[in-house]
């Protein structure tokens, strides 16, 4: 097999293209399984109640605790969200690019095979 400077090239592009295709395709499956299946992995932890600080109130703590965690588990949750739909729009990208960087060189390594035989 007589390899020349193109068709190592192709080869290689080729084998770029197959990277960013498993890897892009690892990371939807990743999302995947943390949405669906592993739902408790994205679940976000809170700190405990603070213990009691002197001058304030047992009420007013357990008030303004409540607040603070309900306000830190929306943050937590929209935080979540914008991180799985970077992970999506990331794994999309490298699919698209690597299937489109794989069938292009693809089909120049065909078309120089026929020229060959």
């Amino acid at each position: 097999m007589d390899l020349d400077f193109y068709q190592i090239y192709l080869y290689l592009a080729l084998l770029i293209g197959l990277v960013l295709i498993v890897i892009g395709s690892i990371g939807l499956i990743e999302l995947g399984l943390r949405t669906f299946v592993f739902t408790e992995a994205d679940k976000p932890l809170l700190y405990p109640i603070p213990p009691k600080i002197e001058g304030i109130s047992e009420e007013t703590l357990l008030q303004n605790t409540q607040e603070y965690i309900k306000a830190q588990l929306e943050f937590e949750r929209a935080n979540l969200k914008r991180e799985r739909e970077r992970k999506l729009s990331f794994s999309l990208s490298l699919l698209i690019v690597g299937i489109s960087v794989f069938l292009f060189h693809w089909k120049l390594a065909r078309e120089k095979d026929k020229l060959k035989s």
